[in-house]
This record gives C-alpha cells, sequence and structure tokens, in this order.
C-alpha cells in the first residue's frame, strides 16, 4: 500500500514538471491565434509605454524582456530567481500598429495563471490606462481598482 502511495505522488510529481508553463509556450500560442485581441486608439509609441507600466507597476515584480524591435515584450513571475528561466507564469504582450493613431493589442497569458496575471486583466488594465491619459491624468504608480460595471 506504502508503495503504491509513493508511485502515485512520484507520478503526480513528473506530471505536473511535465506540465510546467515555458516562455516558448507563449510565443507558440500567439502565433497559433491565441491571447486577447483588441485594438485601442493609442499609437505604437504609447501602447508601448502604457504596456511597460502596466506589467512593470502594476501587474508584476518579475523579469521583463523587451523585444521592440519585433513588437512584443515577454514578462515572467513566480519563480525562484529573477530572470524569465526561473518564471512560473508568462505574458507575452505584441504591439501591432494599424495606422498612426491606432494600434492592436495582443496579449497571451501561459503558467499558472491568475486573474491577475490573465490576457485578459492585461487588456481591461490597457482600457483602464488609455482612458487615464485620455483624460488627462497620469497613470498611477500602483494599480487603480477594478473598473465598476456598468448596471
Amino acid at each position: 500500500m506504502k508503495s503504491k502511495l509513493i508511485n502515485i505522488i512520484m507520478l503526480g510529481v513528473i506530471l505536473s514538471g511535465c506540465a510546467a508553463a515555458k516562455v516558448s509556450d507563449v510565443i507558440s500560442d500567439k502565433a497559433r491565434g491565441k491571447g486577447d485581441r483588441r485594438v485601442f486608439a493609442v499609437s505604437s509609441e504609447q501602447a508601448w509605454k502604457i504596456s511597460n507600466h502596466i506589467l512593470r507597476d502594476w501587474m508584476l515584480s518579475g523579469a521583463i524582456e523587451e523585444h521592440k524591435e519585433a513588437g512584443y515584450l515577454l514578462a515572467g513571475a513566480g519563480g525562484a530567481g529573477s530572470g524569465l528561466d526561473s518564471a512560473q507564469v508568462f505574458i507575452g504582450v505584441w504591439i501591432e500598429p494599424m495606422d498612426k493613431n491606432s494600434t492592436r493589442i495582443i496579449a497571451v497569458s501561459r503558467g499558472r495563471v491568475t486573474n491577475s496575471l490573465s490576457s485578459y486583466e492585461f487588456c481591461v488594465r490597457f482600457d483602464q490606462a488609455v482612458a487615464i491619459i485620455k483624460s488627462g491624468g497620469l497613470l498611477p504608480k500602483t494599480m487603480p481598482p477594478w473598473p465598476s460595471t456598468p448596471e
């Protein structure tokens, strides 16, 4: 009985290790059309600054890799180390200019995603940031409350 229990535990450990997300999974998922896609009325340069602010100040304290020439950022959190290679949760944000004043944002998340690290939440927070900027405000250092839904 004891050896059967040990075998079950070991199988669980092996399977959980195989299912661990990698940063390459985020890139593959985006290539397969996964993720949240939205167009915002901001320039690509504004979108880049907003994305950086959301990831660095509002959502994560982990590592961020910027690939500006390729038009995307990769971020990770939840690992033992400080780099993306040790992260357990990943989010990729692609910034695609549509024209001079509109940009498509594609956010893809992978790993043990919580609501605060999901691609959906990133897009909601991006919309919130655009509204703050369009109203003449500056983005706060700390994440604002979740936007209320109209009743």
